[in-house]
Parts: structure tokens; C-alpha cells; sequence
């Protein structure tokens, strides 16, 4: 535990360089990690060292980037099944390609959504064209599609100023 003098700017300022070197310290970590736990799921069919490492950091940036390395690279897929999926969040996928080595020259946090700035205001106009390319794209693979109905457009009619 830090004994970090939060009573000065000094104090302050060491901690924030302490904190920044542990996070460098911490990524290299977690790849380290990662990258093993891959190695062992590639050697003995078991993904559940991944699963670990991946419920092992906290909500947020840290854990969407892992997720989204783990289906980059390795043959784990989201698991859909509510049933299940809190415990097991993935699920293996034996057909899908996997790539170790890119996996080893990726960082884990590279992946996943970028980081928005902060001052990065929400564009609906984006946001909504997204939204419709995904539908159609949907719609096109015959896929059905949830909350498409008159109480959604009219929801999104009274956010019009």
C-alpha cells in the first residue's frame, strides 16, 4: 500500500508517476499472461486460464480490450447463451482461426474501442447512421431484428429538439 503525502502537490505528483509506472508495469503483465494462457489453451484444449485472466480485471476499458483480443486471436467466441454467459463468457469455436503470433505482437489494450477524448461531444447524426448500417446489414442476412416497431421510432422522435 502506498504511503503517498497527499497533503502537498509534490506528494500528489509522485503518486500520479507511481501510479503511470505501475500501469506500464501492469500492462506488460497482463500480455505476458494473456499470451501464456493462450499457449496452455493451444497445448491442452482448456480456455479457462483466459477466462480467469479476462474476469480478473476490472470492468471497464481493461476488460472490452481483453475481450476483444481473446476473439481476435484466439478460437474463443462470445458466448450468447444468457443461461450461461455470466459464468462463461466465452466459448470455443474449434473451426475458427486462431493466430498466436500476431496475438504475441499485439498488445492487448491496442484492441477493443479506442479511448474517446474528453472533450469528444456524442454525434447522434453517427451514431444513428451506425445504428441503420447495422439494421440493414441485419435485415439483409435475414437475421431477425428486436425493437424495430413503431414505440422505438416514436422514442426516438421525442429526443428531437
Amino acid at each position: 500500500m502506498s504511503k503517498a503525502d497527499f497533503s502537498t502537490v509534490a506528494g500528489i505528483k509522485a503518486e500520479i508517476a507511481s501510479i503511470a509506472k505501475a500501469g506500464k508495469t501492469l500492462d506488460g503483465r497482463i500480455q505476458r499472461c494473456a499470451v501464456a494462457a493462450f499457449e496452455h489453451m493451444l497445448a491442452h484444449r482448456d480456455h479457462t486460464l483466459l477466462v480467469e485472466l479476462y474476469q480478473a480485471l476490472s470492468k471497464g476499458m481493461r476488460r472490452a480490450s481483453m475481450a476483444a483480443w481473446i476473439m481476435q486471436f484466439t478460437q474463443l467466441t462470445a458466448n450468447t447463451d444468457a443461461a450461461s454467459k455470466a459464468d462463461k463468457p466465452f466459448v470455443l469455436d474449434k473451426d475458427k482461426a486462431y493466430d498466436l503470433e500476431s496475438a504475441k505482437e499485439t498488445m492487448w489494450h491496442e484492441c477493443g474501442k479506442p479511448e474517446a477524448a474528453p472533450d469528444e461531444l456524442l454525434d447522434v447524426n453517427k451514431a444513428v447512421m451506425a445504428l441503420l448500417k447495422k439494421v440493414k446489414a441485419a435485415k439483409d442476412a435475414g437475421r431477425p431484428i428486436k425493437g424495430l416497431d413503431d414505440a422505438t421510432i416514436a422514442a426516438l422522435q421525442t429526443l428531437h429538439a
